[in-house]
This record gives C-alpha cells, structure tokens and sequence, in this order.
C-alpha cells in the first residue's frame, strides 16, 4: 500500500491554504473591506516595537531609557489611536460569525 495519494492531497490542501483560499476569496475579503490573515499579522510586526532595530542587533542593553522614553511613550500613543481606528472593522461591527 502506498500512501502517496493522501500525501498529494495534504500537498494540495497546503498550498491552497497557503493562498488563502485562492485570488477569488481574497479578493472577497478585500472588496468587504477586510484584510488577510498574513496582511493583519504583517501590520502588527510592523508596529510591534519602536525599537525593533535595536532588537533585531540585540543590542537592548546599550539603549539608554532616558533617551527612548520619550520615543517609546510617543509610539505607545500612535499604536493605541490605530487601534482604537481599526476596533470599528472588527468583528463587533460585522456581528457574530457562525
């Protein structure tokens, strides 16, 4: 017996989640006013840290607080205003799903 049949289909199904459910369906979800699951992940990661660059050297530990503090506290309100625009496209303003 081989197993090569069932190996194709998850290959297949993998690569069709991989897209998302196809052109068709992304296109849906963008012409409802909706982005991907990939494109929500994506502008998260971009906002995640002011100091992502720092981090991405490792070098938190010559980062003087005095100096990012007022950076950080700056970043900290921009993030909470473009959350608090985006809570109206969230599943709240779209209702429950089955």
């Amino acid at each position: 017996m081989t197993w090569q049949p069932e190996l194709d289909e998850l290959r297949r199904r993998e690569e069709l989640a991989r897209q998302m459910g196809g052109p068709e369906r992304v296109a849906r979800q963008h012409a409802a006013g909706e982005l991907t699951v990939r494109e929500r992940v994506e502008r998260l990661n971009a906002v995640r840290s002011p100091f992502r660059t720092a981090e991405r050297f490792s070098v938190e530990e010559i980062v003087d607080p005095r100096d990012t503090r007022p950076l950080l506290c700056d970043w900290a309100a921009r993030a909470h205003e473009l959350v608090a625009l985006d809570a109206g496209h969230g599943p709240v303003a779209r209702g429950t799903r089955p």
